[in-house]
């Protein structure tokens, strides 16, 4: 039976997009290799060893989690709404939850990861309601490494290390770059901010 990290889940939720226009993004991705991944084009956050038990990938649109949940336990059937139990940290139920399967494929997100060697930084611009989304409590200090003026930032945490995200950059005031989605982004220097 598949389960699903709960803390991961809320990790990944702000990451998933709500625009219309993207349907395939209204989800949490949920790989076989326990990574999962969520993305609005304007951030993404990436999360191993956060689910177990997939034999395929499936994009799940997950609602706001009952307190006190720690992980989901479900049933992948072939159509209909997904029913989840939510349990806390010693197994105990605590709720339940309708999942719904997101149909359609979901991007190729580790195609976006830079790969390339850190690059001087000049000058950068984020929206910063895209930097508040990787506030997470307890995760410790957050490193952002920067790739150049024009490469996203990679976000990661000194507490969490299978958790990691980008931040895209923006050209002018309100306007996404859209380089990272041609795979054309490249990595970092590295700065740790508390």
């Amino acid at each position: 039976m598949p389960t699903l990290s709960a803390s991961a889940v809320r990790f990944a939720l702000p990451h998933v997009s709500k625009e219309a226009s993207r349907p395939t993004l209204h989800g949490i991705h949920c790989e076989p290799s326990g990574v999962i991944s969520a993305t609005d084009g304007k951030t993404l956050l990436m999360h191993s060893n956060a689910c177990t038990g997939l034999t395929r990938p499936v994009i799940l649109s997950v609602p706001k989690l009952p307190a006190k949940t720690d992980s989901l336990t479900f049933d992948l059937p072939a159509s209909g709404p997904i029913m989840a139990r939510a349990l806390d940290h010693r197994g105990v139920e605590v709720g339940a939850v309708i999942l719904r399967e997101v149909e359609g494929p979901f991007p190729n997100v580790r195609g976006v990861l830079p790969s390339n060697d850190p690059a001087p930084l000049t000058t950068i611009s984020v929206d910063p309601a895209l930097v508040e989304r990787f506030a997470i409590k307890d995760a410790g200090p957050v490193v952002l490494e920067f790739f150049g003026d024009m490469s996203a930032i990679r976000v990661s945490y000194t507490r969490h290390e299978g958790i990691a995200g980008l931040i895209m950059p923006v050209r002018s005031p309100g306007t996404p770059s859209t380089d990272w989605m041609k795979g054309s982004a490249t990595w970092p220097v590295r700065h740790d901010v508390e």
